[in-house]
């Protein structure tokens, strides 16, 4: 599945092919760095979760794959801007899907933390729950996929007739960081029943893609 998924996105993404595999990969690399971080700890606390199933590289790359595709299909139609935008979705929904992994992984590490919505302190693990490690971890995760997007200025700039990096980075950072923000605040809701981890993290990488093409025409 995970191989299916790098073969189609090399493949949709023409000349930013390689910009769209790499990222998937630092993505998968931060995420089992940050997985493994305070292994014993999180054994402990009965958070550590090492294996992932078909399930969850769907929910984390369905949203690259839809991003991917607009891609394709704005290039082959020559669509300069809208290829731009595609291209800053695509980055924007991985920051968003990474931002959230490290917030999740690495925020369990910090003090206990808040339910997001109410502000009230929740156990470690609860979805919803964030902590200023989390919050940090995961801004901080966001920024890194963000600037893989820099070594492509040139090649962006050929769609769009300009572009400022720091527009671009902004805005993948930006719209990343806020997809994990909706994640966590669709967490209090997954406690109650309402959706579940498989729609919460869907909707965590596509708002990242909307938000970062939306900051970006903001900029």
């Amino acid at each position: 599945m995970g191989i299916a998924l790098v073969v189609a996105l090399f493949l949709l993404g023409l000349q930013f092919g390689v910009l769209f595999v790499s990222a998937m990969v630092v993505f998968l690399v931060m995420s089992a760095i940050a997985t493994q971080a305070g292994k014993r700890r999180k054994q402990k606390l009965r958070l550590y979760e090492k294996s992932r199933g078909i399930r969850n590289v769907v929910a984390n790359g369905l949203a690259p794959l839809i991003m991917a595709t607009v891609f394709y299909v704005t290039a082959a139609r020559g669509m300069g801007m809208l290829e731009l935008l595609a291209v800053i979705g695509f980055m924007g929904s991985v920051a968003a899907i990474t931002s959230d992994k490290f917030a999740s992984e690495i925020g369990v590490l910090g003090p206990k933390p808040r339910m997001l919505v109410t502000m009230k302190k929740v156990d470690r693990g609860t979805s919803g729950g964030v902590s200023y490690v989390g919050i940090a971890a995961s801004a901080a995760a966001s920024i890194v996929i963000s600037l893989m997007v820099l070594p492509y200025a040139g090649t962006l700039a050929q769609l769009a007739g300009s572009i400022e990096g720091f527009a671009a980075v902004a805005s993948i950072a930006l719209g990343g960081f806020l997809g994990n923000i909706i994640d966590s605040a669709l967490g209090y809701y997954e406690e109650k029943g309402i959706g579940n981890k498989f729609s919460t993290n869907f909707i965590c990488s596509i708002s990242g893609a909307v938000l970062a093409m939306i900051i970006y025409l903001a900029l």
